[in-house]
């Protein structure tokens, strides 16, 4: 059973091992199931359209969207996800904001093809968009930019690899600027992947039920939601 994602450690991560928590997660259901997932890691964007055009079961972890909802199906919540705005240093203590507009004063770092474009643009905010988050990341602990969007757990993880003696240093403000739940998202019109899914939300709910979620998010150091 073939299934697909992307580097997004410590989600997920080829050169992790178990590939990284939600992907540790996807397997105990696959075991409860008494089913063996295969893992390809691709870019995000080839994951989609595996699923879409059948080659792949699922992929991971995704997030709900209007447009996503025409094609496909969502299993029930794996993990949750909370998107929060990085800073370095003290200069920015005690910032809060609201609106997105609120943050007009400040240089954020983005990340190219995130959903917070469009936002971020409608917004007017002063965006220097990179590659990769790293690159964000790197720029926030230089000063080039003030602020940097990030998933917690990944922007946590990142700064850990990259900047381990200054780890403390690194903050965040106190309003997250999204916070999703985390799926497998499959084919919608595909009548045996709909029929596994049912049995995927099932064994998910006997893995939270019996202890092995929590045994695994511990592992990570996480806690459930």
């Amino acid at each position: 059973l073939t299934l697909t994602t992307g580097e997004w450690a410590p989600y997920t991560s080829e050169s992790m091992e178990g590939k990284g928590v939600f992907t540790e997660i996807v397997t105990a259901v696959f075991n409860e199931m008494g089913k063996s997932p295969n893992y390809k890691f691709y870019p995000w964007k080839r994951c989609e359209s595996l699923v879409d055009n059948g080659k792949a079961f699922a992929a991971f972890p995704y997030i709900i969207t209007e447009e996503r909802k025409a094609k496909f199906a969502f299993s029930d919540t794996v993990m949750a996800s909370r998107e929060m705005f990085f800073y370095f240093g003290d200069r920015l203590d005690g910032v809060e904001w609201q609106a997105l507009e609120d943050l007009k004063p400040y240089k954020i770092g983005g990340t190219i093809g995130y959903h917070y474009e469009k936002a971020f643009n409608a917004a007017g905010l002063d965006v220097d968009y990179n590659p990769k988050e790293i690159a964000s990341i790197k720029k926030l602990h230089a000063g080039r930019v003030d602020l940097v969007p990030v998933d917690e757990i990944v922007g946590r993880q990142l700064i850990k690899a990259t900047f381990p003696q200054e780890t403390g240093k690194f903050k965040m403000l106190a309003k997250p600027n999204t916070a999703n739940d985390l799926r497998l998202m499959i084919n919608k019109n595909d009548a045996s992947a709909m029929a596994m899914l049912k049995e995927f939300n099932k064994a998910l709910a006997a893995i939270k039920a019996n202890g092995k979620y929590q045994a695994i998010l511990e592992k990570y150091g996480l806690k459930a939601n």
